[in-house]
């Protein structure tokens, strides 16, 4: 099966690894400076459960042609659409669509494509990519869930199942991908809200004075806008994600820090700003998480950040929500 994987970070490359063990003809599209790393050395994954390392297929948009039987979109949030959209042309009659992405835009409203077998997946893992490229998996294991929206492609999904299992890879097919996805997204975006309203990276953000409390009261706000979207968690998931994430301080699969900027604070700002929408569409009011929205979107114009738990910025928040409420006609959810 001919396979383009659009990005080769730790997402696709830990994908593309285990598809090329397992037999598969993989191509990586990339950028030319992720090219430059890839065509000399190779694609190399250290991970506990077996070192990879093997020369690979890399492309860039420009040297793209002819149509692939499978398109895996293993890209961040913010740049899904667009990357689907400059790889329309990979995509034929029959190819299979399947994204890897947190977030949950590509989810409910899909990039329409020329192939209607869409699929998505949600990725538990802790990868981290170093500047030279090399990637690098941690345990416990990654797990992979696979399905579709309509559960109109389950044998497709149950096909994938089988091809990406490998060495620290769990795969199964999840006839909830949609409630999966979200579960995913809602501790994403409290981790990452977290991380804005502490400046801190996400595990330091839990281990500091308030931080758990914090995590949850966002948590909550992400988790009421899920069900009024049709998306109640699951209780035994949801006290699983709770111990790993809050009890333990060891998170499965930590949300990236946003302390840095950059294009992790664009995704950040991305992802919150989904949620906020998502919430403004079925009326649920997010002030904790608007806040961090706000927080960081500023951060990205050179606005100096307040410390966490300072006056300053009680005092962001206090105007923030007067404003809004003037603004919307309408009452936000008291902050806790």
């Amino acid at each position: 099966m001919q396979t383009l994987i659009i990005g080769c970070g730790a997402v696709g490359g830990l994908i593309g690894a285990r598809l090329i063990e397992n037999g598969g003809n993989v191509t990586f599209l990339v950028g030319s400076s992720r090219q430059r790393q890839l065509l000399p050395s190779g694609l190399l994954l250290m991970s506990p459960y077996g070192r990879f390392r093997r020369p690979v297929a890399a492309v860039t948009a420009t040297e793209l042609s002819g149509t692939y039987d499978l398109v895996i979109a293993a890209t961040r949030a913010h740049k899904i659409e667009t990357a689907l959209g400059l790889t329309a042309m990979a995509v034929g009659p029959e190819t299979i669509v399947l994204t890897v992405a947190e977030g949950f835009g590509h989810i409910a409203k899909p990039v329409a494509m020329n192939g209607p077998r869409l699929l998505h997946a949600v990725l538990e893992a802790r990868l981290t990519q170093d500047a030279d490229g090399v990637l690098s998996q941690r345990p416990p294991f990654a797990e992979l869930k696979i399905g579709d929206t309509q559960n109109r492609e389950k044998p497709t999904a149950m096909a994938l199942v089988d091809m990406l299992a490998g060495r620290g890879l769990t795969t199964s097919y999840a006839s909830d991908i949609g409630a999966r996805a979200w579960e995913r997204y809602a501790y994403l975006s409290a981790g990452v809200a977290l991380s804005i309203r502490m400046k801190l990276p996400f595990r330091d953000a839990l281990r500091f004075a308030g931080g758990p409390d914090m995590f949850l009261r966002l948590l909550d706000e992400a988790q009421r806008i899920g069900e009024a979207a049709g998306y109640t968690p699951c209780p035994v998931r949801a006290r699983a994600y709770q111990r790993a994430f809050v009890l333990d301080s060891r998170p499965v699969a930590a949300p990236m820090s946003v302390a840095e900027g950059g294009s992790a604070g664009d995704e950040a700002a991305f992802l919150l700003g989904e949620m906020i929408a998502t919430g403004r569409q079925y009326a649920v009011h997010s002030f904790e998480l608007e806040l961090a929205w706000r927080m960081v979107t500023a951060y990205a114009k050179g606005v100096e950040r307040p410390e966490a738990g300072s006056d300053d910025e009680g005092e962001f928040a206090r105007v923030l929500h007067h404003r809004e409420r003037a603004k919307q006609g309408t009452t936000f959810s008291k902050a806790p």
